[in-house]
């Protein structure tokens, strides 16, 4: 009895230590594993030009990724990131073996300044960025910023009714009273108000052949059949 008590003992001593054999293999080979199919990434292409979006925020979005390997990378979260970066869009992000990320970037593209704070969007969002350098030739927004979408919609009926005659819009502004006010691109400023903007823009534009070689400042086109000249 002594003799198979023994022998249990050491029987169950030897699974331990097979057990233990084997858990460390398996820890060995996982550890071997990994570093044998880690593939670093090299190279991160960017496949179009920037015009706007700064490429040192762009890199410090995509760098904190590529600890992760060719096989560990998040393209999705590379995406996001780059989401987060002024004046980006949208973004493609593609693994190409065997150690190159590839970038395509999808920038906004501003439509106006809004009260020298920040830009709006041909798609009527609202962004800022970290400066307005570059963007004096854009009209300028003076609104709240629940007016934004009203603002692009007036502005690009404004813009499609001037352009014929040579106009465009420096400044559009509502007032006090709601109404509309416009400043052109040739420092005069129209009076739209609230309603029948379409019908006050033809009437404007009828009447500017007259007055266009004239010193005015304002037209008020909030009248029934006329305006003022000012």
């Amino acid at each position: 009895r002594e003799q198979m008590r023994n022998f249990s003992v050491y029987k169950n001593t030897a699974w331990f230590v097979l057990l233990g054999i084997l858990v460390a293999f398996a820890i060995f080979g996982t550890k071997k594993l990994k570093q044998v199919g880690f593939v670093p990434i090299e190279v991160v292409t960017l496949s179009n030009k920037l015009q706007y979006a700064d490429p040192v925020l762009i890199k410090e979005a995509v760098r904190k990724h590529l600890a992760a390997g060719f096989f560990g990378l998040r393209v999705n979260a590379i995406r996001e990131d780059l989401k987060t970066v002024p004046w980006i869009a949208n973004a493609t992000v593609q693994r190409s073996w065997p150690n190159t990320v590839r970038l395509k970037i999808l920038e906004r593209q501003p439509l106006a300044v809004w009260r020298s704070l920040g830009v709006v969007d041909t798609e009527g969002k609202l962004f800022f960025p970290a400066s307005l350098a570059a963007l004096e030739d854009l009209p300028e927004f003076d609104g709240s910023e629940e007016q934004i979408d009203a603002m692009v919609d007036v502005y690009l009926l404004i813009l499609a009714k001037l352009k014929p005659i040579g106009l465009a819009v420096k400044r559009l502004e509502i007032m006090p009273d709601q109404g509309w006010r416009a400043v052109l691109d040739n420092d005069i400023s129209i009076v739209l108000g609230q309603s029948e903007l379409e019908e006050r823009l033809a009437r404007f534009v009828l009447a500017y052949g007259k007055i266009s070689d004239q010193k005015i400042k304002v037209v008020d086109l909030r009248y029934t059949n006329g305006l003022a000249v000012g």
